[in-house]
C-alpha cells in the first residue's frame, strides 16, 4: 500500500514525520517522496522547525498551577511544627476572618438601599493583569520595575504570592503584559488582562 501512496497522503504523514512516530514502510515511502518532491522537502523542514520552536516555549502556568507549584516548594521547608505564638496568630487570625464574613454577610443583605462596601484599591472599570514574581526578587525591584512601565499596585501579595495590577487608562493590557514578560529575571508569570 505504501508504495501507492499519494503525494496528499504524503503530506498528511509530514507531520508524524516531524514528531518522530513514522516508522516502517510509511517512513520509507515518505522519505522516496521528499527525495524527488523539493516543496514537501521544504513543508517537512518547516514542520520540523515548528516543532523545534513550541518544544522552546516554556508551558504557559495558571495561578492555580503557580499557586500548587509555590504551595508544594514551601511544603517541603516546614520541618517543625509551629511555636506556640504562632499557633496563637493562626487562631486569632481565623477568629478574625470568621468575624469578617459574618460581618460582609450582614452588610451584604439583599434590599440594601445604599452601597455598604466599595473596593478601595484601583480604579473601577480598568483592565487588571495578575503578576507572579520569581522567588527573591526585592521589593525595590518590583517597584521599579512597575514604575518603568506605569503601573499601579491594586492588590498584593496573595496567600500564593500573585499581586494585581492595574492597567492604565488608554494602555494596551496585552502589550503591557508582553513588555512584564519580558522582565524574566524579576517577573515568573503573568496572565492577560481581565
Amino acid at each position: 500500500m505504501t508504495q501507492d501512496m499519494t503525494r496528499d497522503e504524503i503530506a498528511a504523514l509530514l507531520p508524524f514525520l516531524a514528531n518522530g512516530t513514522l516508522t516502517g514502510a510509511e517512513l520509507r515511502a515518505v522519505q522516496d517522496w521528499l527525495a524527488r518532491d523539493p516543496a514537501l522537502a521544504d513543508e517537512a523542514r518547516a514542520l520540523a522547525a515548528l516543532r523545534d520552536a513550541m518544544q522552546a516555549e516554556p508551558v504557559p502556568q495558571t495561578a492555580v498551577e503557580l499557586g500548587l507549584a509555590r504551595l508544594m516548594r514551601d511544603i517541603g521547608r516546614i520541618d517543625t511544627p509551629a511555636p506556640r505564638s504562632m499557633r496563637w496568630q493562626i487562631a486569632a487570625s481565623l477568629v478574625l476572618a470568621a468575624g469578617l464574613g459574618a460581618t460582609g454577610g450582614y452588610l451584604a443583605q439583599p434590599g440594601a438601599e445604599e452601597v455598604v462596601y466599595e473596593q478601595a484599591s484601583g480604579e473601577a472599570g480598568l483592565p487588571q493583569l495578575t503578576v507572579a514574581f520569581v522567588p527573591g526578587a526585592t521589593m525595590a525591584q518590583i517597584t521599579e520595575l512597575l514604575r518603568a512601565n506605569g503601573v499601579t499596585l491594586v492588590d498584593g501579595p496573595s496567600a500564593i504570592g500573585l499581586y494585581r495590577l492595574a492597567v492604565p487608562e488608554g494602555v494596551d493590557g496585552f502589550a503591557l503584559a508582553e513588555s512584564l514578560r519580558m522582565a524574566v529575571d524579576l517577573v515568573e508569570s503573568v496572565d492577560d488582562p481581565e
